[in-house]
């Protein structure tokens, strides 16, 4: 039930941005400088206020290249490869998932953006599951902690994901913890049969 209020919730926020004109001609235009200054002061809203801290603009097919992560500007340029957008790009219609990119973990909603019938790009919104832990926390009294094989993970990937977080790639030699609500969640070594 959370998770879908989650996706819920990105949705029609994700909605609601996109009937700015001005995010969608500045999109078309190719205007980063000016999409970043009209996006970022939103977004940092959105993360005060319901825990939105991704905002991604992605290049058309062929390319699916990231034009724009509002919430690290810096990364640019690379393919994104999201499930969710694969889904996108095929339907033509907004889709969810929980997936990892080069930022973090996140819930995520990608939807095309469509200029006078023709999809200028996509655009992501997305929530770290960081906060969706914190949540789970409060509503149960539990803790939690999401970990990954690393044998699903590039550890360089894995390092650039973390930000300005510490890298946790060698705490464990098979896992690793992507987020725990307490530090005494998941001792390295005891994980056992995941």
């Amino acid at each position: 039930d959370m998770e879908q209020r989650e996706v819920e919730k990105l949705s029609a926020t994700l909605d609601a941005l996109l009937l700015n004109p001005v995010f969608t001609a500045l999109l078309a235009q190719r205007d980063r400088a000016g999409l970043l200054e009209a996006t970022a002061p939103v977004l940092r809203e959105l993360k005060h206020q319901h825990g939105i801290g991704l905002w991604t603009f992605i290049e058309p097919e062929p390319a699916r290249t990231c034009f724009l992560r509002v919430h690290r500007p810096e990364l640019s340029g690379d393919l994104v490869r999201l499930m969710a957008l694969d889904a996108a790009i095929r339907t033509g219609v907004a889709a969810s998932g929980i997936e990892l990119d080069r930022t973090a973990l996140a819930f995520r909603v990608v939807r095309p953006v469509v200029l006078k019938g023709r999809i200028q790009g996509y655009v992501e919104l997305g929530e770290g599951i960081e906060g969706f832990l914190a949540r789970l926390k409060r509503e149960t009294g539990d803790d939690f902690a999401l970990v990954m094989h690393k044998g699903f993970l590039e550890e360089g990937a894995w390092a650039a994901s973390r930000g300005v977080g510490r890298n946790n790639w060698s705490d464990d030699p098979e896992v690793v913890t992507v987020e725990a609500t307490s530090p005494d969640v998941l001792v390295p070594g005891a994980i056992g049969d995941v």
